[in-house]
């Protein structure tokens, strides 16, 4: 009973925490003072039908899965008794206010990236390409990954790899909005998830604007700075392509040049919300098995990599991701107690 009073207390918790990230995300969008309704209104049907039809295939194969193996395993509950326990008002609230937070909360990300992002310029492009070439001892990020990994076919792999981050790592929430175990955990990844879109891909991305190397002399600069790696990138686009970054590439400037808000849209690089997202799945992973942990971290480290060599990032874009995520997973961490400490009930004499 104990075990499940605290759990409802946690429950209660993350509930609150993830509507109080959603209504930050929105107030942070609409303080900007432009007419984004139509768009959010837009982008916000787009992300909640599929992520509804994801979510509700993902439940409905929990629900025939656990209802099979309890009645494989003999459960004292039966017919509408077990319905009624598995959707308890509790995990009901769970569910709603997860799925509705994610729904709008990357949603306003999507509007305020496309519109606040980079709305007076790009301004921290050079400040970072000089703290890459200060770490690489005077040489761009994507010298050292195409000296690493010079191969066009490696870079297909890296092309396959990188793009479809996004959806995987969203699954990865959905399957924390739908399984019961480890609530503590479930509930620090899906709050770190949420507030990774708010604090960083929001607040961090406007205040640290930067474009990336793939829009050097589209966006920013004069193009010399990297028209190596995107000439090289082209020569292996014709021997291995095509590559899915160049057809984003036009995707991104095209909504970028319509002023519009669509999926998957805005241009931003600081910080690498690829690298933040593939890591909070491995830091997440650790928590469950070390070998998934391990291998989840090869991914994100692959994940950086291709950041780099795509010429999407700059090397710094993962680092101070990674830095604010870990603080982000910390205060989430603790509030849900994922790292408490049990109480032991000492024995009265």
């Amino acid at each position: 009973m104990a075990d499940q009073s605290q759990d409802t207390v946690i429950a209660r918790r993350f509930q609150a925490t993830s509507i109080a990230l959603t209504v930050v995300a929105v107030v942070l969008l609409v303080s900007q003072g432009t007419d984004i309704r139509p768009s959010l209104e837009d982008v916000g049907m787009r992300y909640y039908r599929g992520i509804l039809a994801v979510s509700l295939m993902f439940l409905l194969g929990h629900l025939v899965i656990r209802r099979g193996l309890d009645m494989r395993h003999g459960s004292a509950q039966q017919g509408l008794t077990w319905y009624q326990s598995y959707f308890s008002p509790v995990r009901l609230a769970d569910i709603l206010c997860a799925l509705f937070a994610v729904v709008v909360t990357i949603s306003c990300f999507t509007v305020y990236k496309t519109n606040v992002v980079g709305s007076d310029g790009y301004g921290y492009d050079a400040l970072f390409i000089a703290w890459d070439r200060w770490i690489f001892a005077g040489r761009d990020a994507w010298e050292v990954s195409h000296g690493i990994l010079p191969s066009a076919q490696v870079t297909r792999w890296i092309d396959f790899l990188y793009h479809p981050t996004f959806i995987g790592l969203l699954i990865s929430y959905i399957i924390c909005v739908v399984f019961l175990a480890r609530p503590a955990l479930r509930y620090t990844f899906m709050l770190s998830y949420l507030a990774s879109f708010v604090f960083l891909g929001m607040v961090m991305a406007a205040q640290l604007h930067s474009a990336g190397p793939i829009f050097d002399g589209v966006i920013f600069g004069d193009g010399e700075g990297f028209a190596p790696l995107m000439a090289r990138l082209e020569e292996q686009d014709v021997e291995a392509g095509p590559f899915v970054f160049l057809l984003g590439k036009e995707y991104l400037l095209r909504v970028y040049d319509a002023g519009i808000s669509a999926a998957a849209g805005g241009i931003s690089a600081m910080p690498s919300m690829h690298v933040v997202l593939a890591s909070l799945c491995a830091i997440g992973l650790w928590h469950v098995s070390a070998i998934l942990g391990a291998l989840a971290t090869l991914y994100a480290i692959a994940i950086w990599f291709g950041s780099v060599h795509l010429g999407w990032h700059y090397f710094v874009d993962g680092l101070i991701g990674l830095a604010g995520l870990a603080i982000i997973w910390l205060v989430c961490a603790r509030l849900m107690g994922l790292y408490a400490r049990p109480q032991v009930m000492r024995a009265t004499t």
